[in-house]
């Protein structure tokens, strides 16, 4: 069965996991609702990968090898699976908060999507600039990416 580092990483997760279902590592009994969480996401994922799998091979057997690069890929997921915007806000706040880029832009683009949840036009407009060129912020501009939605602001 194949296993995948959450989109957000280790840390995030967890800590997505604790603002959702409450501090299991303090109490016990929140423990079984954060693996229910934890169970329904890895369940969707595979659902996914299922579909995906099937997807290629048709593609194959038409002659596309190759798939194209810029298609969904659920062997590299992206996003938080059943929770995808939530995960991705609670994955920039997480990152904002360590400290994780020292990009003046992409500190702004996370303030803004903290505080508003969205991007204004000309936040997009500095989004769609810093996700052409992330830098060492690749982790959490994609994550602002799954937050934002393709076309929305």
């Amino acid at each position: 069965m194949p296993v995948a580092l959450p989109p957000a990483g280790f840390q995030a997760t967890f800590s997505f996991l604790r603002a959702v279902v409450g501090d299991f590592t303090r109490d016990p009994a929140l423990l079984p609702a954060a693996m229910e969480l934890l169970s329904a996401s890895h369940a969707a994922w595979q659902a996914d990968l299922h579909a995906y799998g099937v997807l290629r091979k048709n593609a194959k057997r038409l002659g596309y090898r190759v798939p194209n690069p810029s298609a969904p890929n659920p062997n590299r997921p992206s996003h938080w699976y059943g929770a995808p915007r939530e995960g991705a806000l609670h994955a920039v706040w997480f990152w904002y908060s360590k400290g994780a880029s020292d990009d003046v832009d992409v500190h702004s683009l996370a303030v803004a999507l903290i505080e508003r949840g969205r991007f204004t036009a000309a936040q997009r407009e500095i989004f769609e600039r810093v996700r052409a060129e992330p830098g060492d912020s690749w982790a959490i501009v994609r994550q602002m990416e799954v937050a934002v939605g393709s076309g929305r602001s």
